[in-house]
């Protein structure tokens, strides 16, 4: 688990130090579902990450989810968007900055704060909520649950 990933930001390890999720993070607004795939295409083509049930590229506008299998395609559209900019709005309040004014380091802490958040504190209205829906039926809430976030090093 203490290992460096370089070729993405973020991850997400469930007690038994196995990850769950990896993030790669840009913060510009320029993002497109097309550009996501490809994008996590280029990562995983280098074959060096270990495997995790879930792949997540977060831009300030858009949040591209993807639940990874054996059998997953290393170019597919990602399985689920989210609203990037709704979703860290008490983030970027918080901090008093806006979304298209973000620096790339400012805009990894906050996807490290919301996904941090999300493992420790869950989203309590999120069955209710259609936008979240995808995050509950995928798994991917079940295995967040005390997962420990780590950081990696900006090159």
């Amino acid at each position: 688990m203490n290992q460096t990933i370089s070729e993405v930001d973020l991850a997400a390890y469930n007690r038994h130090g196995q990850p769950v999720v990896f993030v790669q993070t840009k913060s510009w607004m320029e993002s497109t579902e097309d550009w996501a795939a490809q994008y996590r295409r280029n990562i995983l083509s280098h074959d060096t990450l270990p495997h995790a049930p879930f792949f997540l590229i977060a831009t300030p506008n858009r949040f591209y989810f993807w639940r990874q299998t054996a059998d997953t395609e290393r170019m597919q559209a990602p399985h689920f968007i989210l609203e990037g900019t709704a979703e860290l709005r008490p983030y970027f309040e918080q901090l008093g900055d806006t979304p298209d004014q973000v620096d790339r380091q400012t805009f990894e802490e906050l996807v490290y704060f919301w996904l941090h958040d999300l493992c420790h504190f869950g989203l309590p209205d999120a069955h209710k909520d259609a936008a979240h829906y995808w995050l509950f039926e995928s798994g991917l809430m079940d295995q967040l649950r005390q997962c420990k976030v780590v950081r990696f090093d900006l090159e």
